[in-house]
């Protein structure tokens, strides 16, 4: 349920108070007690309770799901890949669900949002950067050795949804996981952008040319930008 209505529905929780103190009997200027026997409590109606409110505005699937990556930290009602779901389907990217089923050692691409990086020590000082990522379907492991991580840092300094280009290792002493050869910005490659939750682009515009600080992303219908994303750790920052 949205915060907007939620507060709708403040004034029918007052009236149904004030009812249930008007059939106990209690004067208006007494502080409204709970619910005598017999009456039931005034609650909160939720969605599918409540039914469509029509004197509040409707939200866009974008700005649901980025609500509720700003406030709850988690997508609830769709993955934010959702949105460019076609734009994906033309990378010819492979589902996490079906990694399992793709023979090891054959070159993939997988697509997803950045949900943790960790950067384990190790004694020869050579970075090995372990990335979950999440698609509409499952999490998948990606993996990145120094040379890798060394070409492509930048884009996991400041990237969160990533195309991975690299080798699948599927057999008992590799487990599941893509050895990255490549690592684009996802939304750079179908020339998107990230919104930072404003209305108001990242500063970027989907072909990665800057833009200027502050102004709003054009109004065409195809110029929404993907809700921003917060992993739990990244590179350049926790790694």
């Amino acid at each position: 349920m949205r915060r907007e209505e939620v507060v709708a529905q403040v004034p029918l929780l007052y009236a149904g108070a004030r009812s249930a103190a008007r059939a106990a009997g209690v004067r208006r200027t007494a502080p409204v007690p709970a619910a005598p026997d017999g009456l039931e409590q005034p609650r909160l109606a939720f969605d599918e309770q409540l039914g469509p409110l029509g004197f509040l505005p409707d939200w866009s699937p974008q700005r649901r799901v980025s609500t509720e990556l700003e406030l709850l930290g988690l997508n609830v009602s769709a993955h934010p890949l959702r949105f460019v779901r076609d734009e994906v389907k033309a990378l010819r990217v492979v589902p996490m669900r079906r990694l399992p089923e793709v023979r090891h050692g054959t070159r993939v691409r997988v697509a997803g949002a950045l949900e943790r990086a960790q950067m384990p020590w190790v004694r020869s000082g050579h970075r090995t950067l372990f990335l979950t990522l999440e698609d509409e379907t499952e999490l998948g492991q990606v993996v990145v050795f120094n040379d890798v991580y060394l070409k492509y840092g930048r884009v996991l300094k400041d990237a969160v949804y990533l195309l991975v280009d690299g080798e699948l290792q599927n057999d008992e002493e590799h487990g599941l996981a893509v050895v990255a050869h490549r690592i684009s910005d996802l939304l750079r490659v179908i020339g998107r952008s990230q919104s930072r939750g404003d209305g108001r682009s990242d500063g970027r515009s989907g072909d990665g040319r800057s833009r200027a600080p502050g102004v709003p992303v054009p109004s065409r219908p195809d110029a929404w930008e993907l809700p921003p994303v917060e992993p739990r750790t990244r590179p350049g920052r926790t790694g």
